[in-house]
Parts: C-alpha cells; structure tokens; sequence
C-alpha cells in the first residue's frame, strides 16, 4: 500500500464537488486550462478511453489519459502518449496531496487521484486530456473539469449503493458530465433517454451509437476484433487488438470522438491497432493458458461469457472474488456455468466470503475455496490439463493481486 492509500483510503468514496473544488483552487485550477474528453459509463470506459488516447496521439497530438481504478500498478493511472508516470514523479505528486491534506484539506483518496490527473496533464502540456470518471460522474472528483467531449458509453446497474437502483438513476448520474462541447454515447433505451433529456436541457447536442453512427463487426477472434463503421465518413475493416463484441462497440465510440475532432482516417485505423489495455480479455500466460478480465459486474461477466467462445479449450477453470458491494450473486450464476471447476477466493476484507461464493457456484458446477489469489491459482494450474484454460475474473482488485504475482506488464 502507498503512503498516500495509507492516508487517504480511510475515508471512503464521498461523492460531491466540494472539496475537489477547494483542492483544485489551492492547486490553480489545473484542469480549466486543458481540453478534456471525460469518458463515464459503466462498462468499456477504459478501453474507450485508450482507444481515444490511441488515435489522439497517432493523429500527432501530446495525449494526457487517467484510468481508474488500475489494473496492474498505481502509476498506470496517469499516463502521457501511452507511457506511465515514473514512480519518483508520482510519489512528489502524491506528497504534495498529502501536505494540502494536512493543512486542512479534506479529501478522500479518489478526489487526490483526480487533483493529480489534471495537474500532471496541465504539468505536462498536454493538447488534450481523457478523463476516465473513476464512480457515476455529476458528483465524481473528476467532474471538476468542463469537459469539451463528454462520452458515456453505456448505462447498467453498479454502484447502486450511490448511483440509484435503477437504470435511470444511474443514467442521471452519469448525464452529469455533460456541459458543454458534444455528447457522444452507446446506451441503449432506458438510459439514453435520461441522457438526452440532460443534453437537450443543457442545450449539448448528442450522437448516440445505432442512432447517428453505426459499426458493425465483421470478425471476432481472440487476437482481435474487426468491424465497420459510418458515421460523418465510413471505415471498413477497423481493427483493434482488444478481443470481444464489446469492443467493436466501445472502440466505435473512440472513432465518433475522433470524427468530432477531425482526425483523419489514418490515425484512427492506427490508433485503434495499436491502443493497449491490459485486463481485457488478456491471456496473461501461454503454458497454461491464463485469461485474465476485469469484469467485475453483471454486465461486464455477460459480455465475457459472451466472449468465451473465441478460445478454444477443454475445461474452463475460473479463478473468482468479487467485492461485497457489487451483485456477485448474479455474476456467479452467469459464470459458473461456464466452469468445468470454480475457485472462489478474496483479496481482502472488502471481498465476499469465498465459502459464500462457492456455496452459489456449487449448484451449477464443482467448487473449491482458496483464502489467496496465489493459492487459488495453484490450485487451478494443478487442474489445467494441455487444453483447458484458466480464467481470472469478478474484480479489477483480484486482477492487481494476479499481476503482483506475475510481475509488471511488459512495455
């Protein structure tokens, strides 16, 4: 744990402006001097947010990209033109967050993370900044900034214990980004007329994805996907390295931004090839095979269900914590299905009990109870036969845990 998670992480997740508006203020508001493309929703925004990024920086431009939460170390969080903060830089960062805090400050740890993105983006120089709202986005810390492009990439239920119950409480929320600029979204009924009554009233104009553009997948493989789109131009045979049918959809998404900026065919198909993001439908290890992914939702586990027939294996033996606070309930019944074998495991007292996990997943499939990702996964490489493949999923918190035992990502 850093000095800063020590510090701050006691506090919580308290939604609101307030206090990010005074940091900010004590930092010279940073953010009101950068172009921001702040990217919310409840599933893709960081592969969408990458794909931006991607085509941004092709395109020639200095790019500025947070994400949130990472999926392999803190300073994934902050990036410029796809290489990560150094952690000398983050660390004076960060003890800058702290010396404010004990001026007086108040701030919880998501609200320090925001305040660094944009000083480190306006520190940087950045021609523009993606923004990845971290929960919602009206009282998110990252909304602090007018962002000239607000994406909202689709609308399901999460974070119910502060977004709402319902689809259109959560679509509210998520509305809340849109200020000025253009909107751009994916979601589908329900949530798209929440946020295109938000935009009208704001007086933004909104693209929705099947309604004013349109991408249609013409190839999935696990290396990849291929899809066309139409939009202001049309693009046949788009590529992205990003394997599943949602990411045709998000990276449509990243095509209509870059239209509304005017870049040009070239970056975009570049771009989109060579956007990275770990995580994702990711085969972390070859012998055995490893899949890792950081759904962690009812509505992400359904797309990599959905997903699962691009790998060819025998037996599926699924690696699986979840935090107390999300519908883990529901996430089991989609995946356990799936497995020749469930290990059910946590990373810390904010996960589910391991033994209630597997007491759900027992009525579809055989079950273990592992009290460590590292157990559990020796446990499930002790039962991956040539052809069978093991799967990670159920929280972007078990994924950090995986990557520490495999060590950094290559870059």
């Amino acid at each position: 744990m850093s000095l800063i998670e020590e510090k701050l992480e006691r506090y919580g997740c308290k939604p609101g402006l307030e206090r990010i508006a005074k940091i900010m203020d004590a930092l010279g508001n940073p953010q009101k001097k950068l172009r921001v493309i702040m990217v919310g929703g409840t599933n893709g925004k960081g592969s969408t947010a990458a794909y931006i990024s991607s085509i941004l920086k092709e395109e020639g431009y200095r790019v500025g990209t947070f994400i949130s939460p990472h999926t392999v170390a803190p300073n994934e969080r902050f990036q410029v033109n796809g290489k990560w903060i150094d952690a000398e830089r983050l660390a004076k960062y960060e003890k800058e967050m702290i010396a404010l805090h004990e001026k007086g400050f108040e701030m919880t740890l998501w609200e320090a993370y925001a305040a660094i993105a944009y000083r480190y983006c306006a520190d940087e120089k950045v021609d523009f900044a993606v923004i990845e709202v971290m929960m919602g986005g009206k009282y998110d810390a990252t909304n602090i900034a007018d962002a000239n492009i607000s994406v909202i990439t689709n609308v399901a239920l999460d974070h119910t214990e502060f977004l709402g119950d319902t689809v259109e409480k959560i679509a509210a929320e998520k509305a809340g980004i849109i200020k000025k600029g253009v909107a751009i979204t994916g979601a589908a009924e329900a949530g798209y007329g929440i946020i295109s009554m938000h935009a009208k009233n704001t007086g933004i104009p909104l693209k929705g994805l099947g309604r004013d553009f349109f991408s249609e997948i013409k190839e999935l493989t696990a290396e990849g996907t291929v899809f066309d789109y139409v939009g202001m131009d049309a693009y046949i045979g788009l590529k992205t390295p990003l394997a599943g049918d949602h990411q045709a959809f998000n990276a449509a998404l990243a095509v209509a931004v870059a239209e509304e900026l005017g870049i040009g065919g070239e970056a975009i198909r570049a771009g989109l090839l060579n956007a990275r993001h770990p995580g994702r439908l990711e085969m972390v290890n070859r012998e055995p095979r490893i899949l890792a992914d950081a759904a962690h939702n009812p509505d992400g586990i359904g797309s990599l269900v959905a997903s699962l027939n691009l790998y060819d294996y025998d037996k599926l033996i699924v690696v699986f914590g979840a935090k107390k606070t999300k519908d883990w309930m529901k996430m089991v019944e989609l995946i356990a299905p799936q497995a020749s074998f469930f290990i059910a495991t946590k990373v810390d007292d904010r996960s589910v009990d391991p033994k209630e996990l597997a007491d759900k997943a027992a009525t579809f499939t055989k079950t273990a109870v592992d009290g460590s990702i590292k157990d559990a996964l020796k446990r499930a490489i002790g039962k991956c036969g040539e052809k069978d493949m093991v799967l990670v999923c159920g929280s972007i918190y078990l994924l950090q845990e995986l990557y520490k035992l495999k060590g950094a990502v290559r870059r």
